[in-house]
């Protein structure tokens, strides 16, 4: 028994296989790229909630820092005072992305901040 190309089984054949290759094509051209997208998404979310994280415990110690010491605010912290005249403390915060740089100067001059566009990695 001999099949022709016009038989049904081979049509029926050919458009399973055209289905098949055509699934793989979209897998490959849609789906995989999609599914590493949102890994990285989740990712880049799971920094954040940890960033987010570091914050909120950031600013839980001012407030206690704060009710620890009515009446004052961070820039007349009395170690402020215990700098020399005429010196200057440099404290920095460095994050995943950018860093800043807090410049207090002894007596009652204000406190400066700069961003820098330097993170972790690149120290």
């Amino acid at each position: 028994m001999s099949l022709s190309l016009r038989h049904p089984a081979v049509g029926h054949a050919m458009i399973l296989a055209g289905f098949i290759v055509s699934a793989g094509v979209v897998r490959t051209a849609y789906v995989e790229p999609r599914a590493r997208e949102v890994k990285a998404l989740h990712a880049t979310e799971e920094r954040l909630h940890a960033e987010l994280s570091d914050l909120e415990e950031g600013i839980r110690e001012m407030e206690g820092w704060r009710t620890a010491h009515p009446g004052q605010d961070l820039g007349s912290f009395h170690a402020r005072k215990a700098l020399p005249a005429g010196s200057l403390f440099l404290a920095y915060s460095v994050g995943a992305q950018e860093s800043t740089l807090f410049l207090v100067p002894s007596g009652s001059g204000a406190v400066s901040a700069y961003r820098l566009k330097v993170g972790a990695k690149k120290l």
